[in-house]
């Protein structure tokens, strides 16, 4: 395929005095079709390549193994997997699960980082004591709520002795209405 030249040295397809409006739109939208199907066939190309180097790594990996008894086999296959990356969304469930595990909030969950559920676990033990989260005190020497000491509440129903009973008394407190109101 030849290369294109510089700007400065190419030459349009039309002399400077036959400019057709019609001719340029044309060629413009050419050029995006083919954009477009070239796009279109290196991802199917890219599929195609991936199908194949799955289908070869299976057949090597059979190969491999053919000869392996069960136990062996299973050793190797866990090796694999232990040296696999974990996806994103495997990633996400084990900050959760970890942060449920350690007692963090969602927030705290979503600060944690680390490649492998491991790394998570390390970055969250390091949060809670960098944080003194671990200490019964809590976050920055408070006391967590849970812990707190309730205050003196009272129900509806319990009044001090000092009020005036004439302020709940309910024919007093319809007199004060407006008659219209019913």
């Amino acid at each position: 395929m030849p290369k294109l030249p510089k700007f400065e040295d190419w030459t349009p397809p039309w002399k400077s005095d036959e400019f057709d409006a019609d001719k340029a739109a044309k060629l413009i939208y050419n050029l995006h079709a083919d954009k477009e199907s070239l796009t279109e066939r290196a991802t199917e190309t890219a599929a195609e390549k991936d199908a194949k180097i799955t289908e070869l790594s299976g057949k090597v990996e059979s190969f491999e193994t053919k000869d392996l008894n069960e136990v062996e086999r299973l050793k190797r296959e866990n090796e694999k997997l232990k040296n696999e990356k974990p996806s994103g969304d495997d990633l996400t469930s084990a900050r959760l699960e970890i942060a449920l595990e350690k007692g963090l909030t969602l927030q705290q969950a979503k600060r944690l980082a680390g490649g492998t559920r491991q790394e998570i676990a390390a970055d969250a033990d390091a949060y809670i004591a960098e944080n003194g989260l671990g200490s019964p005190e809590g976050d920055g020497g408070q006391v967590p709520p849970s812990n707190r000491p309730k205050g003196n509440l009272k129900t509806g129903s319990e009044r001090d002795n000092d009020e005036d009973d004439s302020s709940f008394d309910p024919a007093e407190l319809v007199k004060d209405l407006p008659r219209n109101q019913f």
